[in-house]
């Protein structure tokens, strides 16, 4: 289910959508955004899909290091978007089998049943970013 257009995206969508390490380590580290940030996007069939977050439009790219680096910030695999004239529901492990990456898939599988051990983790590297350096 590839989107296409966007309503507005944010620069972190966006940075997780084209791969762009740079703008999603700024606006997570330096500029405090929400890694689950959702958003409204149309998809190839011109359906409204919400609740799109940035691990969703990594996980559609293929991009398993964005998806890597986004889990570990703690996004949420389990979180879903809806389209809405149909009802249906894909978490970014959904989109990435269904566009074809089963490794992809698999982590993002995998990462849905420990959310507590991605939760841990980004609260350390928060703390670990946040703390005062001598």
């Amino acid at each position: 289910m590839p989107l296409s257009g966007a309503r507005v995206l944010s620069p972190l969508q966006k940075g997780a959508l084209e791969g762009d390490f740079e703008a999603v380590v700024c606006e997570l580290v330096l500029k405090g955004a929400d890694v689950n940030e959702k958003c409204s996007l149309t998809n190839q069939n011109n359906d409204l899909v919400e609740g799109v977050t940035p691990l969703y439009l990594a996980a559609q790219a293929g991009n398993s290091e964005m998806c890597r680096l986004l889990l570990r910030r703690g996004a949420d695999a389990r979180l879903s978007s809806l389209v809405v004239r149909t009802g249906e529901r894909f978490t970014p492990g959904d989109v990435a089998l269904t566009r074809g990456y089963v490794r992809l898939w698999w982590r993002l599988r995998r990462a849905a049943k420990s959310p507590n051990k991605s939760k841990v983790m980004a609260e350390t590297l928060h703390r670990q970013v946040s703390a005062p350096q001598p």
